[in-house]
Parts: C-alpha cells; sequence; structure tokens
C-alpha cells in the first residue's frame, strides 16, 4: 500500500525539494532513487499574543492579538473562524498593510472572542492576499480558546454599610462531576473581608452564601473561583466578580 510521508515546516521560509530512495537490497525496487521528487513551498506564518485564550461568561468576551511573522509582499486579510462555533466567536477579518508592516507584534491587529456556550475549540486562520507571500496561508489548532460556564450569582454588585455585612449567594446551574472548591478573595485587601472557602461534592449544586464584611471606605472585586479535583471538571476554572462598595459612616459628638 501506500507509504505516508509527513513534512514538517522547520521556520525557514521558501522552497523545498524532496527526493526518495530505496535503501532495500533486493526486489523490484533496490537501489531506486527519485531526485527531487516532490517540490514543497513553505508558506509564511502568524504571531498570536497568547495560544490559549479563555473566556468566562460574566465577561461575554476576551481578546488577543494577531500578527504576521513576516513582511507580507502585499496587503492581506486573513479571515479568522471558530472551528465549534456553538462555543466562541470571533472578529471575522483583519487586514494588513503591506506598507505600514513593522514587525509581528508591533503591527497585530486586535481580535475579539465572544462566548457563545460553554466548551473548547480551536480558531482557524486563513489568509488571501493575492500576487502576496500570504496568499492561501493556513493555520488551525494555533490558538485554543475555552469558553467557561456560567455560575448563579444573586448580585454582581452589593453595598456594605460601616460595621455591616451582605450576603451574596452562590450556586452552580448543573451538577459538578467532580469535588470542587469555591474560593474567595477581595481585591484590594484591606477594604472588606470575605467567608471562607466552600467546597461542593461531586453530583451536588447546592447553593451557598458568601458574606462580605465591611472593613474600611472604597471599592472592591471579590472574585469567586472554582477549582476541581481532579483538575477538568465541569467548573474547574470558572470565576465570577462581585463589585462591591465599602460606605462611609457617621461621627456623632457626645451628648
Amino acid at each position: 500500500g501506500p507509504v505516508t510521508v509527513t513534512v514538517s515546516h522547520q521556520g525557514r521560509i521558501g522552497d523545498a525539494l524532496i527526493s526518495l530512495e530505496v535503501t532495500s537490497t533486493e526486489g523490484n525496487f533496490a537501489g531506486v532513487t527519485a531526485i527531487n521528487y516532490l517540490s514543497v513551498e513553505m508558506m509564511p506564518g502568524f504571531w498570536v499574543s497568547t495560544t490559549n485564550v479563555s473566556v468566562q461568561h460574566q465577561d461575554c468576551s476576551a481578546m488577543l492579538y494577531l500578527g504576521l511573522d513576516t513582511r507580507p509582499a502585499a496587503d492581506t486579510t486573513v479571515t479568522i473562524t471558530s472551528q465549534d462555533p456553538s462555543v466562541v466567536g470571533a472578529t471575522a477579518q483583519v487586514r494588513f498593510s503591506a506598507l505600514d508592516w513593522t514587525g509581528p507584534e508591533a503591527s497585530a491587529q486586535p481580535v475579539s472572542i465572544t462566548w457563545l456556550g460553554a466548551g473548547v475549540t480551536q480558531l482557524s486562520l486563513v489568509a488571501a492576499s493575492p500576487g502576496g507571500n500570504y496568499n492561501r496561508v493556513r493555520q488551525d489548532g494555533l490558538v485554543t480558546a475555552t469558553a467557561y460556564r456560567p455560575l448563579t450569582v444573586s448580585r454582581s454588585s452589593v453595598l456594605v454599610q460601616r460595621g455591616g455585612v451582605n450576603d451574596v449567594s452562590v450556586s452552580t446551574p448543573m451538577k459538578p462531576s467532580a469535588m470542587t472548591t469555591f474560593t474567595f478573595t477581595a481585591i484590594p485587601a484591606g477594604v472588606v473581608s470575605v467567608s471562607g472557602t466552600h467546597i461542593q461534592t461531586a453530583g451536588t449544586n447546592e447553593t451557598f452564601v458568601l458574606t462580605v464584611t465591611h472593613l474600611s471606605r472604597g471599592s472592591a472585586t471579590v472574585r469567586v473561583l472554582a477549582t476541581s479535583d481532579p483538575p477538568g471538571s465541569l467548573y474547574d476554572g470558572v470565576s465570577h466578580d462581585v463589585h462591591v462598595t465599602a460606605m462611609p459612616g457617621f461621627v456623632f459628638s457626645p451628648p
């Protein structure tokens, strides 16, 4: 049957010639050689600011930057598509001017990734540049996009009066498939304090309460972060931010 030969790009751009040689000393193909049997064109590639982009449901979108790793010989348009359009959407196209290109990173264009549904997918990049070195350049899987599941949070913004507390209820719409730990962090520290961690066993999705306590006047973000054991379950890596305003108080003179 036919033999599959894998041709790997080693980073150099240009034409390459591949020769074949049969090393067997027996049979009718013994010693057969085919010089320059296959011509391969090594194409230029893309530069990205990150190869892994995460989109939280609360944020709705995330950003990465896409560039050309080689100077384009002509104006180039890159079409970006999600291999699973039910998970994320992406900026449809970005354009690069041959005259304005100053480097992969310096000339990079923003690409918006939009949350559509929980899951993991990859992006496909296809360039069109008639007459240029980037025409028909394609790369699949350079960027992996993870869209995290949502949490059910009673409020995303709360007020806390001086000397007081406020509660926020949190739950998972679906039952986690593994033990999941929820940690709560106040950013910056010193404005409010938050209650300790919550551990949710596999197969349950009870509602738990996050208590926010006033420490000093100011604004803070309380971040709810889920991690699972073992990693990779439904809510591993999911986060949700609650904006907190810690109010000033009153000072009374003695009677």
